[in-house]
């Protein structure tokens, strides 16, 4: 599963991460949709339906809430930066 946390432009998730979930069927949720299923279906629904790692891309330009801190606490994050060498998402891998 693809979380997405932050300010995504339409054209660009489009192009890399809706393409994941069109061609490929990865599942891509934001951060709202993600903390809805487990309230709604119960915390452990990502283990039962399968999910054995949870991509979390954070926009950079955003202060990250304590929920989604929480969420990552102690994973090393992927840097992803753009042109001018500025970081731009920081992807956390959990469940490896």
């Amino acid at each position: 599963v693809i979380v997405t946390y932050g300010n995504f432009d339409s054209r660009a998730k489009l192009w890399t991460l809706d393409r994941l979930q069109i061609y490929h069927g990865w599942p891509v949720i934001g951060l709202e949709r993600y903390f809805r299923y487990l309230k709604e279906l119960g915390p452990d629904f990502y283990n039962r339906a399968g999910i054995e790692r949870i991509y979390f891309v954070l926009d950079t330009a955003i202060a990250p809430a304590p929920e989604f801190q929480a969420l990552v606490r102690d994973v090393e994050p992927l840097i992803i930066k753009n042109p001018r060498d500025d970081a731009k998402f920081k992807i956390y891998i959990v469940g490896q």
